[in-house]
């Protein structure tokens, strides 16, 4: 919970919106594109940068139904574990985490050796997403802005 009242306190960490369906729209298909580029690509670090941004882009979609804007991706996953841990599981957040470090590891460093992200975990976890989308409820989705904004109302 300390990194999400970290996170409340950054200008771009975390804050309540709008929600806008059209916007979820356009992030799944950002997230369908990545996945798609990264099954055509054959360079390794272009393939693993391109399918961390398919999940990532299908998670911030179900942020966006929700009507939170996160622009720091750790302030994202961790979000992900803290609000959502009820729809996505630990394997799920661990995805995340492992998905977004191979991808900092391709694009800031030369000679490491990556643990790339399967396809089917990518499949899997982008499906949760587009499931959850479906399902949530406006109940489920006005009790986590509430914990939002109490969140956002301790930072002043």
């Amino acid at each position: 919970m300390d990194k999400i009242k970290w996170c409340a306190l950054q200008v771009h960490g975390i804050s309540i919106v709008k929600q806008d369906n059209k916007l979820v729209e356009e992030y799944l298909r950002k997230s369908l594109n990545a996945l798609k580029t990264s099954d055509e690509v054959s360079d390794i670090e272009w393939r693993i940068s391109a399918r961390y941004y398919a999940m990532y882009f299908a998670l911030y979609a179900v942020l966006t139904k929700i009507g939170i804007k996160c622009e720091m991706h750790d302030c994202t996953i961790e979000f992900m574990k803290i609000f959502l841990g009820k729809l996505y599981s630990a394997s799920d957040n661990d995805i995340m985490i492992s998905a977004k470090k191979a991808r900092i590891d391709t694009q800031y460093y030369v000679g490491r050796v990556v643990q790339e992200i399967s396809r089917d975990d990518i499949h899997s976890f982008i499906r949760k997403c587009r499931g959850i989308l479906s399902t949530i409820s406006p109940s489920d989705i006005s009790m986590i802005r509430s914990d939002v904004q109490r969140i956002l109302d301790q930072k002043v």
